[in-house]
């Protein structure tokens, strides 16, 4: 049951960081050279939101600490970023 309950949430995480990155990139213009900086820079902070998790204390301490604060406060912005393109969506 512990499995099946950390495979709904990352579906879950996954799905809306999908939806975050899929409607910045539709804010980007169609022939700039930031979709792919973009693009790159999201899927970064995400997998090191998860690896502030699920490696942090394994780490380095002064390691564990960057990666960890890059990493949640990707999850701060990128709760706003979902709710604020989301009352957009729905306006």
């Amino acid at each position: 049951m512990k499995i099946g309950g950390i495979i709904i949430v990352l579906a879950i995480v996954f799905s809306l960081n999908g939806y975050v990155i899929a409607r910045g990139w539709q804010a980007l213009p169609s022939a700039s050279t930031l979709r792919p900086v973009y693009l790159a820079t999201t899927i970064a902070l995400l997998f090191a939101m998860f690896a502030g998790m699920f490696f942090g204390n394994s780490l380095p301490q002064g390691v564990a600490k960057a990666i960890s604060f890059v990493g949640f406060t990707y999850i701060v912005i990128f709760i706003y970023l979902f709710f604020s393109f989301l009352f957009v969506d729905i306006l």
